[in-house]
């Protein structure tokens, strides 16, 4: 599994439309997935959400975003979530 920050579909450089986005292979010998948005409980619409960061137990994600409820205005804020990754049922 790996988990980026990019601004697709939008190509057009507009960096304030950064999501998060999840692609998965079962092995190194597989291809990835086609990249799927991780959705609105991590990413806020037409804001910034970059920098993942997993533990090493990959259910805590940490990133950054400039959201509107952030500490101050056009700066990055550090925000934390828990998670399952995608195929895992436990």
């Amino acid at each position: 599994e790996i988990i980026f920050s990019s601004n697709r579909p939008n190509t057009a450089g507009d960096i304030q439309q950064h999501d998060m986005w999840v692609a998965y292979r079962e092995s190194v010998y597989d291809t990835w997935s086609p990249p799927e948005r991780l959705g609105p409980n991590v990413n806020v619409p037409d804001w910034q959400d970059v920098n993942p960061a997993l533990s090493f137990d990959n259910r805590t994600m940490l990133m950054a975003s400039r959201r509107p409820d952030g500490i101050g205005p056009s700066s990055f804020d550090i925000y934390v979530t828990t998670r399952r990754p995608i195929g895992k049922s436990d």
